[in-house]
């Protein structure tokens, strides 16, 4: 949803705003009742659909409180009186704010009845929906889902690619067959076709825009910080330093994951299909070791223009002030001390501004070499079970600035933290980070139900708690191409992988879903509540139909749910 083009704004205000008595009356008279209403109009549009960026102006007629059924007509009505009037260019929608479909997906327990029923039967429907939806699906998994947690109840969520025709309540039926004979008493469990997607966070044609720091500090490489490499118009996220040693030498390095650092798609075939198959190794030299830089290089492009721009305000809002100075002064007045005090607060900021560009201009550092990586490296732990992994090892070079050299955790009360702690979402734990700054605690692995919380480049320290059971992804084409630990091309369990989602919230009286993740910040550690690492970040899951994100100045449209690797299996 976004603001009318000027011209068209304008024909609105002019010609649409004074129907609206015109409006309440075709409410009334096909019994559309309500509480209240408003009419906005403005551009939608549908990102993620085919063509989905194309914006066409609306009337929106929101109602609260509505009763009655006669909207389909009352909306024909609405549309009839606009054109009457020449706004023909405008489409209409009458909508039930409490009622119109704007689902959220929320975590289930693995203790939960509903999640152990469907572990039994998930690899039924996944085959029937392969069979009859092809390659048309991109996930399924069942969620809590409803427009509000207090309203959510067990659902198994299919989501398909946007514009898939298929007869849905036939598939309905289908599934329903397998789901009712084995149904325990007592339960109940809907579905629902979504249109959604899932994918990476991040890779050179997916974050093209780059994200502003200029806000933030920058000056050191820290988990959490935004990194790319040599040439890349990608960026993604400093998972956090360790340590790697082999035939008894350490080297210290950080870790990320490896779509974040694997050879351009502009690198020689021979090239990317070698990193792909075997990775990198300590142990061969080639052109696969790409450098990694601190910041990516959209970010610092997008820093800089957002520094130069606030400090051209800065100093020609200050030269106002000094010329109006100037000519109180020449008048025989006094200067204003309110305009001395200005003056100061404005030559900090500009003061502050000029030494983040200064440092800009020995950007971007190079921070090492990838040592040791993946690659497309899928592993199966069980016969039924494909695991892709995505990690990097970067060897770190003496020349990147760093503040310390450790992990330190967050604090409860900082940012991203505050009021989301793990007895903040019902988990009977208490964060290790709630006093004072303490280092990461080693290694663990990612447990469904429980509270974990990631600092990423894009949406920086955000929360969540591990659905209870996997997500289950078709993999086709060039996804399928995955390699064993000798680099020999293998196939993926029924052409299905299995994968963590953490799912946020926000945590209001009446709460909805909220963002995890968002393009870049694949890389990011992901932590529990004792302060171990468990996971490393790398994709996203989202419903093209979801609550839209927090955040759009972001280009966030749709809420993301994280998608993580368990750091058993790195």
């Amino acid at each position: 949803m976004e603001p009318l083009d000027t011209e068209i704004y304008e024909h609105w205000n002019a010609v649409g705003v004074p129907l609206r008595p015109k409006v309440t009356e075709i409410l009334k008279s096909y019994n559309v009742q309500h509480i209240r209403w408003r009419l906005r109009a403005c551009n939608l549009s549908k990102p993620g659909y085919p063509n989905g960026a194309l914006k066409i102006p609306t009337v929106r007629v929101e109602l609260e409180g509505s009763k009655g059924r006669n909207f389909g007509v009352a909306r024909d009505a609405i549309l009839h009186l606009l054109r009457q009037h020449g706004l023909s260019e405008f489409h209409v929608e009458l909508i039930d704010l409490e009622r119109y479909f704007e689902p959220s997906l929320f975590p289930l327990g693995p203790e939960r009845a509903s999640v152990k029923f469907y572990n039994a039967i998930r690899d039924e429907l996944a085959a029937l929906i392969s069979l009859r939806l092809k390659l048309r699906w991109s996930a399924m998994c069942i969620f809590l889902v409803g427009k509000t947690e207090n309203l959510a109840r067990p659902t198994i969520v299919v989501m398909v690619i946007p514009l898939t025709i298929y007869n849905w309540n036939s598939l309905t039926a289908e599934m329903n067959a397998i789901i009712r004979p084995r149904l325990p008493p007592g339960e109940s469990l809907g579905i629902e076709f979504l249109p959604g997607d899932r994918g990476l966070l991040t890779g050179e044609r997916e974050e093209p825009h780059g994200k502003s720091f200029a806000n933030g500090e920058f000056k050191y490489l820290s988990p959490g910080s935004s990194m790319g490499i040599i040439n890349g118009t990608g960026g993604g996220t400093v998972g956090g330093f360790v340590d790697l040693t082999c035939n008894g030498v350490t080297r210290r390095g950080i870790l990320t994951n490896y779509h974040v650092v694997a050879p351009l798609e502009s690198a020689p075939a021979q090239v990317r299909r070698q990193a792909d198959r075997y990775g990198s190794s300590v142990f061969r030299q080639d052109p696969t070791r790409t450098t990694a830089i601190f910041m990516a290089l959209p970010d610092i492009a997008a820093t800089r223009k957002d520094l130069e721009r606030t400090a051209a305000i800065l100093m020609k809002d200050s030269g106002e002030i000094r010329e109006e100075q100037r000519l109180r002064t020449a008048a025989g007045a006094r200067p204003l001390e309110m305009h001395e005090s200005e003056l100061r607060r404005m030559g900090t900021q500009l003061y502050q501004r000029t030494n983040k560009l200064n440092a800009l201009e020995k950007m971007p550092y190079m921070v090492g070499n990838v040592l040791v990586s993946s690659g497309k490296l899928m592993i199966s732990p069980r016969v039924d079970t494909s695991i892709f992994l995505d990690w990097a090892f970067i060897e770190l070079s003496t020349d990147v600035p760093l503040q310390q050299r450790r992990n330190e955790l967050p604090k409860a009360s900082s940012a991203g933290l505050y009021g989301k702690n793990p007895l903040d979402y019902g988990v009977n734990k208490v964060y290790a980070g709630d006093g004072a700054t303490i280092p990461v605690r080693g290694f663990s692995k990612i447990e469904p139900g429980e509270w974990y919380f990631k600092n990423g480049r894009t949406t920086g320290i955000t929360t969540g708690i591990c659905h209870g059971t996997e997500l289950y992804s078709p993999r086709s084409g060039n996804d399928l191409v995955r390699y064993d630990a000798e680099g020999k091309e293998v196939k993926v369990t029924n052409g299905i992988t299995k994968e963590w989602v953490i799912l946020n919230r926000r945590l209001h009286s009446v709460s909805t879903q909220n963002d995890f993740c968002m393009q870049g910040d694949s890389g990011a550690f992901v932590i529990n509540s004792r302060g171990e690492v468990a996971g490393l970040l790398y994709g996203y899951l989202h419903g093209f139909c979801g609550p839209p994100s927090e955040d759009s100045e972001e280009g966030r449209t749709y809420v993301n749910a994280g998608l993580v690797t368990s750091m058993d299996d790195v």
